[in-house]
């Protein structure tokens, strides 16, 4: 959506995919989901589930939330102002997803996550995997 220039969607986006993620990573460290993200995100940080740097991003990602997804009439409408504001959306993605995505390839190609449960897997020994390719 960024690439194609859809800033507003892209900041929605990166937003769900938020409090998607940091859903799902409650859950499945049994910590008490709440539907406010920030404090969701404090909580798994509190439980070291993440570090400051991805608490930091999902914070900045979630902020105007409300105002972005009810088309609340505060939500800038300047093209570059969106612009700036998306691209801050997608490089804090990055952080997050570094983080809690981390791997690391050997010599023969074989990857090794830093944090296998969070990886889909196909049958013993093996993972699902989709690595982008960032331009």
């Amino acid at each position: 959506m960024y690439m194609d220039g859809y800033f507003y969607g892209a900041i929605s986006v990166s937003q769900a995919y938020v409090e998607a993620l940091t859903r799902f990573l409650a859950e499945h460290h049994s910590i008490r989901v709440t539907k406010d993200v920030e404090l969701r995100c404090r909580r798994l940080a509190e439980q070291s589930v993440i570090l400051r740097p991805a608490l930091n991003a999902a914070i900045s990602i979630m902020q105007h939330r409300n105002d972005f997804h009810h088309l609340n009439r505060v939500v800038p409408t300047d093209y570059l102002a969106l612009q700036d504001r998306a691209e801050s959306c997608i490089n804090n993605l990055y952080v997050i997803e570094s983080e809690i995505f981390a791997y690391t390839v050997d010599g023969s190609g074989s990857v090794a996550p830093a944090n296998p449960e969070y990886w889909p897997q196909a049958e013993p020994d093996t993972l699902h995997i989709y690595i982008r390719n960032l331009v």
